[in-house]
C-alpha cells in the first residue's frame, strides 16, 4: 500500500504541498536516504516550519543530536509549541536530565488546552516512565493512574501502570490490568 500511495504522489512529482507529504511518509517510514534527498529538494526550512518538524525527524533519525538539539533551541526561543518542549525534554532524558526533562514535560503540559486531553495523558505517560526508569515507583504510580484516568484503556499506559503496580508489590491492582478481568 505504501508504494501505491508513493506512485500515486510521485504523478504529481512539481507539486510542493504534495512533496512535503511525501518525504513526511518516506521519513515515517524510515526510508531516511530517499526522504532526505526529498526534503533537500523542497528548500531552506528557516521559514517553513514543516520543513523544520521534516528536518528535526531526519536529525534525530540520523542519530544527529546536537543538530536536533540546536534546532530545538531556536524554536524554543522563537515561538515554541508545546511538541517542541516535550521532544526537547524527551531528550534532555535521553541524555540523562531526567529532573531537567520532567520540567520541560510540565512546561508543556501548561501549554496545552482542554481540548488536547489526550496530549496531556501522553505527558503524564512521559513523566511517569521517567520516574519508573529512576525507580521512583510511588511517583510513576501516580502520573499512569492520572494518564489511565485520562485516558482509559490505553494500552501503553495500562502497560505501564500494571509493572509498576507489580514492582510496588500490588500484584491484586496489577492482575486485572493485565488480564483485563
Amino acid at each position: 500500500r505504501i508504494h501505491d500511495a508513493e506512485k500515486a504522489l510521485e504523478a504529481f512529482a512539481q507539486d510542493r504541498e504534495l512533496n512535503l507529504i511525501r518525504a513526511k511518509l518516506l521519513l515515517s517510514m524510515h526510508e531516511v536516504v530517499r526522504g532526505k534527498a526529498l526534503l533537500e529538494t523542497l528548500g531552506d526550512s528557516r521559514h517553513d516550519s514543516r520543513l523544520q518538524d521534516l528536518q528535526l525527524d531526519l536529525y534525530l533519525q540520523q542519530g544527529d543530536y546536537q543538530n536536533a538539539l540546536a534546532m530545538l533551541d531556536n524554536r524554543l526561543t522563537e515561538a515554541p509549541q508545546w511538541s517542541d518542549i516535550a521532544l526537547y525534554a524527551h531528550l534532555l532524558h535521553k541524555f540523562g536530565a531526567s529532573a531537567l526533562a520532567d520540567q520541560f514535560y510540565q512546561a508543556a503540559q501548561a501549554r496545552l488546552s482542554v481540548k488536547q486531553i489526550k496530549d496531556y495523558a501522553w505527558l503524564e505517560l512521559q513523566r511517569g516512565i521517567i520516574d519508573l526508569e529512576n525507580e521512583q515507583y510511588p511517583a510513576a504510580r501516580i502520573h499512569f493512574a492520572l494518564a489511565n484516568q485520562i485516558y482509559p484503556g490505553h494500552w501503553l499506559i495500562e502497560e505501564h501502570l500494571a509493572e509498576t503496580l507489580a514492582l510496588l508489590g500490588d500484584s491484586t491492582e496489577a492482575k486485572p490490568i493485565v488480564t483485563g478481568k
